[in-house]
């Protein structure tokens, strides 16, 4: 793991924008979390969708700066670009992705709550990179300052 930290922190000091270590390490680890592991042959990606998702942040707040408010929103973003871009590309195998932990429906007593209709891996795959890739659009506000 260390390998494609210290390959991923060398392509973004090439950037514009300095990420620290430890956000590459928590987009790492929740990459790991959804049963993706990351190789030294994601890191131009990676990096890309980290510069991607800091520089849309930064516009959207006015600021030159990824606000600590939003890191873990701004983790979530990385890892549901990354995805996307990959599954896109036809790179990831979705029988290694786990999507065991998403909750169809809650019954309790006479009240039913359905959180979702997906059936198959792709639907459910679908609807977990919509969710991580605009995760946070209301938490934005909160460190938007205004432009002149």
């Amino acid at each position: 793991m260390e390998n494609i930290v210290s390959s991923i922190i060398a392509i973004v000091e090439q950037m514009e924008v300095k990420t620290q270590e430890q956000f590459v390490i928590a987009v790492l680890d929740r990459l790991s979390f959804f049963g993706y592991e990351a190789s030294c042959n994601d890191d131009w990606l990676i990096a890309f969708c980290i510069q991607k998702v800091i520089n849309h942040i930064m516009n959207s707040c006015n600021t030159n700066y990824l606000p600590n408010g939003l890191f873990f929103v701004a983790v979530d973003r990385v890892c549901g670009e990354f995805l996307y871009s990959i599954n896109s590309s036809g790179k990831l195998e979705l029988d290694n992705i786990d999507l065991s932990g998403s909750i169809k429906e809650i019954v309790e007593g006479d009240i039913t709550l359905k959180f979702s209709d997906a059936s198959s891996d792709a639907e459910k795959f679908s609807i977990l990179v919509d969710y991580l890739k605009n995760e946070g659009a209301s938490d934005e506000i909160c460190y938007r300052k205004l432009k002149w």
